[in-house]
């Protein structure tokens, strides 16, 4: 009986720290850089602008996800940045850094649960954050939560499941319409190989 106790507690040992190192990347700003995967396509490229850019701040899971308006799929959450580009995840510890391809369990969930089109959604008259004032000051906000006495962001808070009902209908729409044009391009193409045999037929006969 003692020896099957120690066998029980010597496995559980081995194998619970490494499900908590899964969460810890998720988590934890201070985890080691989470692990690099090759994508088959190119990076997304390195933006410099003349001027810093604004952001905007996003719920999430009762976090501040901050993204940037007319941007797609770029995002900071506690200290680093993510990008959605072209089906992969990247990260950059800052903006004007390279970006470095990452499994998607690196990529925290809050983020994830985001669309990277959500930005084009918020409206006109959004608040925007200066950037130079998130640099010195997301790690205040995140401990105040600053953004929860906000009345526009408990507004953008209970309109965020109709916003992404909104951009999972356009997405499907689209979807749809570029399905029903390869449909249609489809059937030119058979129209036109039809035609062309019909024509080269006919060029056949009249030879003979």
């Amino acid at each position: 009986m003692k020896r099957f106790v120690c066998t029980v507690l010597f496995l559980g040992l081995c194998f619970i720290p490494s499900a908590w190192a899964g969460v810890n990347v998720d988590i934890n700003v201070g985890a080691p850089p989470p692990p690099v995967v090759v994508a088959p396509v190119a990076p997304p490229p390195v933006v410099q602008y003349g001027a810093q850019p604004d952001l905007i701040v996003v719920p999430s899971g009762g976090q501040y996800v901050y993204m940037m308006p007319g941007t797609e799929g770029m995002y900071f959450y506690q200290g680093i940045w993510y990008r959605y580009y072209q089906g992969y995840w990247y990260s950059a510890p800052l903006r004007s850094r390279a970006w470095v391809a990452v499994q998607l369990a690196a990529v925290p969930p809050v983020i994830i649960a985001v669309p990277p089109t959500y930005p084009f959604y918020v409206p006109a008259g959004y608040y925007r954050i200066h950037y130079a004032d998130l640099a010195m000051h997301w790690r205040e906000w995140e401990r105040s939560r600053n953004w929860d006495r906000q009345p526009w962001f408990r507004d953008e808070v209970r309109a965020r499941q109709a916003r992404i009902s909104s951009i999972e209908r356009d997405r499907a729409m689209h979807a749809k319409g570029g399905a029903m044009h390869q449909a249609e391009r489809h059937e030119t193409g058979k129209h036109e190989a039809g035609k062309q045999r019909h024509e080269e037929r006919d060029r056949h006969e009249e030879r003979q």
